[in-house]
């Protein structure tokens, strides 16, 4: 499990991820997010920017936009890292 960062009482929401000791990072799966929406899922959406090699992932709340996920990071060889 993975804590990424959110605006709670803990401080963090845990999403299941991969990993693996020749990949320096782990790996995350879109659908890992879909439990933390439940009925309230919309989809997703992976936004990167080439020029400033970073990316913007957002797991979308169908009815409110304030209840989306954001994840921040950088690309490197077309990967998104966080």
């Amino acid at each position: 499990m993975a804590r990424i960062p959110a605006n709670n009482a803990e401080g963090y929401v845990p999403i299941k991820c991969y990993y693996t000791p020749d990949i320096r990072n782990f790996i995350l799966s879109p659908n890992s997010f879909k439990p933390l929406l439940g009925k309230h899922y919309d989809g997703h959406t992976l936004e990167c920017n080439d020029g400033e090699k970073t990316f913007h992932f957002s797991v979308n709340h169908k009815k409110r936009k304030s209840g989306s996920l954001h994840l921040f990071g950088t690309t490197r060889g077309g990967l998104c890292y966080t």
